[in-house]
């Protein structure tokens, strides 16, 4: 990997004629690697706008055919040191396919904006469930349609109501993971996995830990994916799907008949009022697929923030002593906690694919190749986060970094309707840890790549004792 990473490393290697760093490279055994086909695709429309002795009217970006995937695997880093050698377009290969990376916030935008009808999100497929597929695919009119209604539902209509469910499933499971006092980092995954689900099975259809419903929806949420989300729909997902929506079908059915059960401010609910009290069968494939997806990016957003709480008890010292009075700025700091963790570690990339050969700063990205705008790398930017390896909420208690300097939940028109959902279940969380519990880091290491996503050590691991005082969140009984 080091002879990899010195290699791709060498502008006098990487610039020059695009053309060349996509011609087949013989290997050892003097065979020839075989190159992706949207990678054999670019090329030939590459060579078909040249003639002999003209340069091209529109060259690739510079990169070449490095997996970019592995190269980031090895060094989180790599593809900053990447652009610096390349600039801010450049090109690899990513799961198998041609990858155009933008650097910058601002160049990210503005691609997004200008070629808006050309690139489509990359996102899971599931239209062989969801009829008109999952919202990160729709565009157009479906995606207006779609999106408004989700918006209104996940701005909640009762905040103080949400948050006091959002605080006693936290409890719950918090509770539940210090009775058991398993201190394993296979434990604290665990109960980072039962709580997310728990949490948006209560956001999104009303149900909360304890009652038969939730705990029904809960084991088939397993069943969909076990492992995590399931980026290939088999006949498991398609059984795991049916009863997800039957048991929602009927939890609408009973409602519509008076039953209670369901909270009235739950996304599905506020979805079935404005629609005489139905949904159809694309929002419903869309709710479900929230859960689904989010189940995965909260239980990783919980363990982040736990390790981060753990890591800094004056941090939690300060957001107790917020929570019984004393204001800072013009923002909670436990909030500030959760912008923070999300700049540091969660934010990643928007991906794309080109539905066509488009033009972008005099680069040719062609039809059929992904588009990844980095965020991750913005957000680490020094020149607008100083010391950006640093853990610093105070960077976030007062007023919010522009959309051109940090994007957390996407940019534009795609960004995640439920934006606003993640960080009211971090900044809660953090409130309870700070107010009720005392997280004790055990073991920890470097954080790795994921399936999808960069996660906290696999040796991640802590303890956690209930804070016994008669006023709750007194911060004297653990951090005089």
């Amino acid at each position: 990997m080091r002879d990899r990473e010195t290699r791709f490393l060498q502008p006098k290697e990487r610039r020059g004629d695009a053309l060349r760093d996509f011609e087949p490279r013989p290997r050892a055994d003097n065979t020839t690697r075989t190159l992706p086909r949207l990678v054999k695709a670019a090329r030939s429309r590459f060579l078909a706008q040249r003639t002999p002795g003209t340069p091209p009217r529109t060259r690739l970006p510079p990169g070449g055919r490095d997996d970019l995937d592995a190269l980031e695997k090895a060094d989180r880093s790599a593809l900053m040191k990447r652009a610096a050698d390349l600039g801010p377009v450049f090109t690899g290969v990513s799961h198998g396919e041609l990858c155009v990376v933008i650097m910058g916030l601002p160049r990210g935008r503005r691609i997004l904006i200008e070629h808006a009808d050309a690139l489509r999100p990359w996102a899971l497929d599931a239209t062989s469930l969801v009829p008109k597929g999952i919202l990160r695919h729709m565009q157009g009119a479906d995606h207006l349609d779609y999106r408004r209604p989700l918006v209104r539902a996940a701005k909640g209509s009762d905040p103080a109501e949400e948050t006091a469910m959002l605080e006693r499933v936290i409890r719950h499971h918090l509770e539940d993971f210090t009775a058991r006092g398993d201190t394993s980092p296979r434990a604290l995954l665990a109960t980072a996995s039962a709580t997310a689900t728990s949490v948006l099975v209560a956001l999104f259809f009303g149900f909360e830990p304890g009652s038969e419903a939730a705990q029904r929806l809960s084991e088939s949420y397993f069943d969909l994916g076990p492992y995590g989300l399931a980026w290939n729909i088999g006949p498991p997902q398609e059984a795991a799907f049916a009863v997800l929506r039957e048991l929602l079908e009927n939890a609408l059915d009973a409602r519509r008949g008076g039953d209670r059960a369901m909270n009235d401010r739950c996304v599905l609910a506020q979805i079935a009022d404005e629609n005489g009290g139905r949904v159809d069968e694309t929002m419903l494939g869309n709710l479900i697929f929230a859960v689904e997806i989010g189940r995965m990016d909260v239980a990783n957003q919980l363990r982040w923030l736990t390790r981060y709480a753990a890591a800094n008890p004056s941090l939690l010292k300060e957001i107790s002593a917020e929570f019984v009075g004393r204001i800072l700025g013009e923002r909670s700091l436990a909030e500030a906690f959760a912008f923070e963790q999300l700049r540091s570690d969660q934010s990643e990339r928007l991906t794309r694919v080109a539905q066509r050969d488009i033009e972008f700063e005099g680069f040719l990205i062609p039809a059929g190749s992904h588009v990844r705008v980095c965020l991750w790398e913005a957000h680490h930017d020094p020149e607008t986060f100083p010391n950006p390896a640093v853990f610093d909420p105070q960077r976030f208690v007062g007023a919010l970094p522009s959309n051109d300097r940090y994007a957390p939940f996407g940019v534009d028109h795609h960004q995640c309707p439920f934006g606003s959902a993640a960080l009211r279940i971090a900044t809660t969380y953090v409130r309870i840890l700070a107010t009720e519990f005392h997280p004790t880091l055990i073991s920890d290491g470097p954080p790795v790549r994921g399936a999808y996503h960069w996660e906290p050590s696999r040796r991640l691991a802590v303890s956690m004792q209930r804070i016994d005082s008669n006023q709750p969140g007194d911060p004297s009984q653990e951090y005089a």
